[in-house]
């Protein structure tokens, strides 16, 4: 019996099974995994350390040669490449094909911990492990200021500042993070603040006092670390030290030194030295951020969002700009001068 002829004869059942693969592929289609760019597992990870200031010769002596080492004893590990240049050591390490993405999560933890076992050449020196080349975020949504309806530009006393717009994009970024099947959120386009102690060139030959001894100063008096603790018959309890400065003000009441002996003795601050302590943000500028259209250019912050595999890419994307409609417009927990415009959608 032909196939067409056995079509013919149990078309009760060929009905059946055509209708029910039909409703298969509907719901297979609508459900399916949808993404920008093919799932892939990335074999390599970098190791950068900055030093700032050290020549490229103490660089690969202190830094690259002893990372360099510690790696080579990983069995998964295949190549070890690095880049010394001067302040900067950079060192790519390479898995084995063979290591599945199951296990490839180990791997990099084996260099973190071999990285933890490098000595390094002075306090504040932390190599940096990136294992997230694999990453690509599915949406970019740049977060600026406009002007308010009814006004042609942005007043002043109504201007945002950088860290003003950063909290703003914080809060947007923290939203969307809980939305189903976001795996990160992330914020570019910051400018890290700094505190700087200023004073003219005049002062400052008078003062007898090097930045380093500025430096550890500070350091003397910004107590971070845990006292200890003290046990009794009703527990243990902790000792923190309340030493630490919240404040750009509390640096000028930092001891810099002592002025007459014995009883007559009396403390130097900061303050007294004719130092100017202020809050700024950092120059130069490592990047700058802004939004453009044909209207307008304003600094901006990028938020990036990424998924996690299986899931699909058009549904996080509306989820996430109805998301910050409803913030704008419904919660309006946005001041309604801010704008969030997709930048990569």
């Amino acid at each position: 019996m032909s196939l067409s002829a056995a079509a013919v004869k149990y078309r009760p059942i060929v009905l059946t099974s055509v209708t029910l693969l039909t409703l298969w592929g509907i719901v297979s289609v609508r459900t399916m995994p949808r993404r920008e760019d093919p799932a892939y597992t990335v074999r390599t990870c970098a190791v950068t350390t900055v030093w700032p200031g050290a020549p490229t010769e103490k660089v690969e002596e202190l830094i690259t040669k002893p990372l360099e080492d510690a790696f080579d004893t990983i069995d998964e590990v295949d190549v070890v490449r690095s880049t010394t240049t001067a302040g900067l050591s950079t060192i790519y390490v390479d898995a084995e094909d063979l290591v599945t993405p199951e296990q490839i999560d180990n791997v990099w933890d084996k260099v973190r911990a071999r990285v933890a076992r490098v000595e390094m050449p002075e306090q504040g020196i932390t190599p940096i492990v990136n294992d997230e080349f694999g990453d690509t975020y599915i949406i970019l949504l740049a977060v600026y200021q406009q002007p308010l309806p009814g006004e042609t530009s942005i007043r002043e006393d109504r201007k945002y500042t950088l860290r003003q717009l950063d909290v703003i994009a914080e809060k947007i970024k923290d939203e969307l993070r809980l939305l189903p099947g976001v795996a990160k959120s992330e914020q570019y386009g910051v400018v890290e603040e700094a505190i700087y102690i200023e004073t003219d060139l005049g002062t400052w030959s008078h003062l007898n006092l090097t930045t380093k001894q500025l430096e550890k100063l500070v350091e003397a008096r910004n107590i971070v670390a845990a006292g200890g603790s003290l046990d009794t018959d009703v527990g243990r309890f902790s000792v923190k030290p309340g030493g630490e400065i919240n404040a750009v003000e509390e640096m000028g009441s930092i001891i810099a030194g002592m002025v007459g002996e014995g009883e007559a003795a009396r403390p130097v601050y900061l303050n007294d030295l004719g130092l100017k302590i202020i809050r700024d943000y950092e120059d130069p500028r490592q990047l700058i951020c802004r939004f453009g259209d044909a209207k307008t250019s304003q600094p901006a912050v990028v938020v990036a969002l990424s998924m996690k595999a299986g899931k699909n890419i058009i549904d996080i994307c509306n989820a996430a700009k109805a998301r910050i409609k409803e913030m704008q417009e419904t919660e309006q927990s946005l001041p309604p001068d801010i704008v969030v415009t997709p930048v990569s959608d």
